[in-house]
Protein backbone atom coordinates (compact mmCIF):
# COMPACT_ATOMS: atom_id res chain seq x y z
CA UNK A 1 0.00 0.00 0.00
CA UNK A 2 2.70 2.43 0.55
CA UNK A 3 4.88 2.00 -2.04
CA UNK A 4 1.18 2.85 -4.38
CA UNK A 5 1.13 5.68 -2.92
CA UNK A 6 4.62 6.37 -3.82
CA UNK A 7 4.17 5.80 -7.24
CA UNK A 8 1.03 7.76 -7.28
CA UNK A 9 2.84 10.43 -5.53
CA UNK A 10 5.77 10.37 -8.12
CA UNK A 11 4.55 9.74 -11.53
CA UNK A 12 6.29 10.35 -15.26
CA UNK A 13 7.10 13.74 -15.83
CA UNK A 14 4.17 16.08 -16.20
CA UNK A 15 4.79 18.17 -18.59
CA UNK A 16 2.01 20.55 -18.43
CA UNK A 17 1.53 23.63 -16.21
CA UNK A 18 3.76 24.15 -12.99
CA UNK A 19 6.75 22.90 -15.42
CA UNK A 20 10.14 21.91 -13.09
CA UNK A 21 8.01 21.16 -9.98
CA UNK A 22 7.64 17.43 -8.21
CA UNK A 23 4.44 16.43 -9.05
CA UNK A 24 2.69 15.00 -6.07
CA UNK A 25 -0.72 13.24 -6.09
CA UNK A 26 -4.15 14.55 -7.52
CA UNK A 27 -2.51 17.23 -8.98
CA UNK A 28 -0.82 19.06 -5.81
CA UNK A 29 3.01 18.92 -5.96
CA UNK A 30 5.23 17.26 -3.47
CA UNK A 31 6.10 20.30 -2.09
CA UNK A 32 2.51 21.44 -1.22
CA UNK A 33 1.84 18.01 0.20
CA UNK A 34 4.67 18.59 2.15
CA UNK A 35 3.65 21.75 3.46
CA UNK A 36 0.51 21.08 4.29
CA UNK A 37 1.34 18.24 6.55
CA UNK A 38 4.31 20.04 7.91
CA UNK A 39 7.07 17.95 7.05
CA UNK A 40 10.11 17.89 4.48
CA UNK A 41 9.84 16.85 0.68
CA UNK A 42 12.17 13.76 1.46
CA UNK A 43 10.34 12.96 4.74
CA UNK A 44 7.18 12.82 3.11
CA UNK A 45 9.07 9.77 0.46
CA UNK A 46 11.15 8.19 3.16
CA UNK A 47 7.59 7.69 5.15
CA UNK A 48 5.75 6.50 1.83
CA UNK A 49 8.96 4.08 0.42
CA UNK A 50 8.78 2.80 4.35
CA UNK A 51 5.08 1.70 3.56
CA UNK A 52 3.53 4.54 5.54
CA UNK A 53 0.06 5.92 4.06
CA UNK A 54 -0.45 9.60 3.82
CA UNK A 55 -4.05 8.91 6.30
CA UNK A 56 -1.13 7.71 8.76
CA UNK A 57 1.59 10.93 7.72
CA UNK A 58 -0.95 13.33 8.27
CA UNK A 59 -2.59 12.51 11.59
CA UNK A 60 -4.60 15.13 12.59
CA UNK A 61 -3.95 17.10 9.74
CA UNK A 62 -6.23 14.45 7.02
CA UNK A 63 -8.50 17.07 7.07
CA UNK A 64 -6.43 20.05 5.71
CA UNK A 65 -4.44 17.41 3.21
CA UNK A 66 -8.39 15.92 1.68
CA UNK A 67 -8.99 19.49 1.08
CA UNK A 68 -6.09 20.25 -1.05
CA UNK A 69 -6.04 16.87 -2.69
CA UNK A 70 -9.81 17.40 -3.38
CA UNK A 71 -9.40 21.21 -4.36
CA UNK A 72 -6.16 20.36 -6.61
CA UNK A 73 -7.77 17.54 -8.73
CA UNK A 74 -10.82 19.76 -8.98
CA UNK A 75 -9.33 22.57 -10.40
CA UNK A 76 -7.49 20.29 -12.93
CA UNK A 77 -10.75 18.97 -13.67
CA UNK A 78 -12.05 22.44 -14.41
CA UNK A 79 -9.29 23.31 -16.56
CA UNK A 80 -9.89 19.92 -18.91
CA UNK A 81 -13.59 22.04 -19.36
CA UNK A 82 -11.73 25.23 -20.48
CA UNK A 83 -9.40 23.80 -22.29
CA UNK A 84 -12.16 21.63 -24.10
CA UNK A 85 -10.56 18.35 -23.47
CA UNK A 86 -13.46 17.23 -21.71
CA UNK A 87 -17.22 18.04 -21.44
CA UNK A 88 -19.22 19.54 -18.80
CA UNK A 89 -20.74 16.14 -18.15
CA UNK A 90 -18.11 14.49 -18.31
CA UNK A 91 -16.44 16.91 -15.50
CA UNK A 92 -19.21 16.23 -13.54
CA UNK A 93 -18.59 12.61 -13.21
CA UNK A 94 -15.18 13.40 -12.99
CA UNK A 95 -15.60 15.29 -10.05
CA UNK A 96 -18.27 13.10 -8.12
CA UNK A 97 -15.87 10.44 -8.21
CA UNK A 98 -13.36 12.77 -6.80
CA UNK A 99 -13.96 12.41 -2.64
CA UNK A 100 -13.47 8.83 -2.66
CA UNK A 101 -11.03 8.51 -5.01
CA UNK A 102 -8.86 11.22 -2.48
CA UNK A 103 -9.76 8.94 0.10
CA UNK A 104 -8.62 5.68 -1.20
CA UNK A 105 -5.28 7.50 -1.80
CA UNK A 106 -5.05 8.56 1.90
CA UNK A 107 -5.56 5.05 2.63
CA UNK A 108 -3.24 3.83 0.37
CA UNK A 109 -5.79 1.35 -1.50
CA UNK A 110 -5.69 4.41 -4.93
CA UNK A 111 -4.44 3.11 -8.10
CA UNK A 112 -1.41 5.40 -8.98
CA UNK A 113 -2.44 7.87 -10.62
CA UNK A 114 -4.88 9.58 -8.37
CA UNK A 115 -8.24 11.19 -9.52
CA UNK A 116 -5.77 13.47 -11.65
CA UNK A 117 -7.59 15.52 -14.49
CA UNK A 118 -8.32 15.58 -18.06
CA UNK A 119 -4.83 14.68 -20.61
CA UNK A 120 -3.16 13.99 -16.82
CA UNK A 121 -2.61 10.79 -14.83
CA UNK A 122 -5.80 9.28 -13.92
CA UNK A 123 -8.06 11.72 -16.00
CA UNK A 124 -9.27 10.88 -19.67
CA UNK A 125 -6.38 10.63 -21.87
CA UNK A 126 -4.09 10.31 -19.12
CA UNK A 127 -1.84 7.04 -17.22
CA UNK A 128 -3.85 6.75 -14.13
CA UNK A 129 -4.55 3.09 -13.59
CA UNK A 130 -2.45 0.11 -13.19
CA UNK A 131 -1.34 -0.42 -16.50
CA UNK A 132 1.55 -2.75 -17.60
CA UNK A 133 4.42 -2.43 -15.52
CA UNK A 134 6.14 -0.24 -17.57
CA UNK A 135 3.90 2.51 -17.40
CA UNK A 136 4.57 2.94 -13.46
CA UNK A 137 8.05 3.90 -12.95
CA UNK A 138 10.00 3.75 -10.09
CA UNK A 139 10.93 6.99 -8.16
CA UNK A 140 14.41 6.86 -10.24
CA UNK A 141 12.53 6.17 -13.28
CA UNK A 142 13.02 2.77 -14.35
CA UNK A 143 10.36 0.38 -15.05
CA UNK A 144 8.73 -1.84 -12.06
CA UNK A 145 6.79 -4.74 -11.59
CA UNK A 146 3.29 -4.67 -9.80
Amino acid sequence: AGMDAFRAANPAPDHGGDRGRDRGMAGAPMDDIATTLGITQDALRTQLQGGATLRTIAGDKVGALTTLLTDKANARIDQGVTDAKITAETAATMKAAVPAKVAAMLDGTAPAGGPGGPGGPGGPGGHGGRGPAHAMPSASGAPTTN
